[in-house]
């Protein structure tokens, strides 16, 4: 699935991921919330893609959700789940609320983390 996101063949890594949170909802073995993290995250990402902008958001969510549950809230999708809900709250004009997921970052990343400094650069333009 990471190769297929990553190569650009989102169709293709949409459907795994999807499949993917089928299986862990359904408890089956193998499948658990650190692959949701992963899964979630691309769905969101894909759907922001084609600007389809409310599951984006709430497959962000469910990334952060899952990160969450496996303690991984100092991880990179953690915080880029957060900076992408702050990418999105901007183009949909709430300034506030991409404020709100900017300073998130800004608090959480360390120091050198590309999130972060991203989440920074956006908290000065806004």
């Amino acid at each position: 699935m990471r190769l297929l996101y990553q190569s650009g063949r989102y169709g293709q890594a949409g459907k795994i991921a999807q499949e993917m949170l089928v299986k862990i909802d359904s408890g089956q073995v193998g499948y658990e919330d650190n692959s949701g993290r992963y899964a979630a995250f691309y769905l969101g990402h894909i759907n922001e893609i084609r600007r389809q902008y409310t599951p984006a958001k709430e497959y962000y969510k469910m990334s952060m959700q899952f990160a969450e549950q496996v303690g991984a809230e100092d991880r990179g999708y953690y915080f880029y789940s957060l900076l992408h809900l702050g990418r999105i709250a901007e183009k949909e004009a709430n300034l506030e609320l991409a404020r709100s997921y900017f300073r998130r970052v800004k608090k959480i990343a360390d120091r050198k983390h590309a999130a972060r400094k991203e989440a920074i650069r956006r908290l000065d333009k806004l």
